[in-house]
């Protein structure tokens, strides 16, 4: 049976919702992991090797750079999600006054997830702050009101696996890159 593909399924969801959005929110807490691991991970999961040591549906991680260096570059992260892919998603960083909510946490940030002609897809938000327990992590996806269930039930799954493999390889990986252990 052939793969369902994430692109596919979210322009038509978004062409059959009407400018309407569901947002999916799932929230972690990661053991071991600090503020400043979660944030060198963000400057530094663009490098494929480290991109599918978060997770083995990870395929492959590159960037989209414009001639304007007033342009962002965009990430185009390939994964699968359950059923779904192996599909290239395209995310450009929106600048911290495009947040579309009122952040729980003091650290936050966001992207648009373009289609391959830069419509906007949806949006993944990731909010976080260090806390006694570990890293808090707060991650919002806006997408189009009729995402089939069994694409969002994916996603849900797969940041999930993601959260979880957090502490199983990002403190090693933090100290052996920058000297440092927190």
């Amino acid at each position: 049976m052939a793969k369902l593909d994430v692109i596919e399924t979210l322009v038509k969801a978004l062409d059959e919702s009407g400018g309407k959005t569901v947002d999916i929110v799932v929230e972690h807490t990661l053991p071991g992991i600090t503020q400043d691991m979660y944030e060198w991970w963000g400057r530094n999961m663009g490098n494929t090797k480290y991109y599918k040591m978060w997770h083995p549906a990870h395929v492959s991680f590159t960037h989209e750079t414009s001639a304007d260096p007033n342009t962002p570059s965009i990430a185009n992260p390939t994964e699968m999600l359950g059923e779904y892919g192996p599909s290239t998603m395209r995310f450009k960083g929106e600048p911290k006054n495009k947040y579309p909510f009122k952040p729980k946490y003091k650290n936050y940030r966001c992207a648009t997830h373009l289609s391959p002609n830069n419509r906007a897809l949806s949006m993944l938000c990731s909010e976080y702050e260090e806390g006694p327990d570990g890293l808090k992590l707060l991650e919002i996806f806006r997408w189009p009101a009729k995402t089939p269930k069994s694409l969002i039930d994916a996603l849900r799954n797969h940041v999930n696996e993601e959260a979880g493999n957090f502490p199983k390889f990002l403190p090693e990986l933090y100290k052996k890159e920058t000297g440092k252990s927190k």
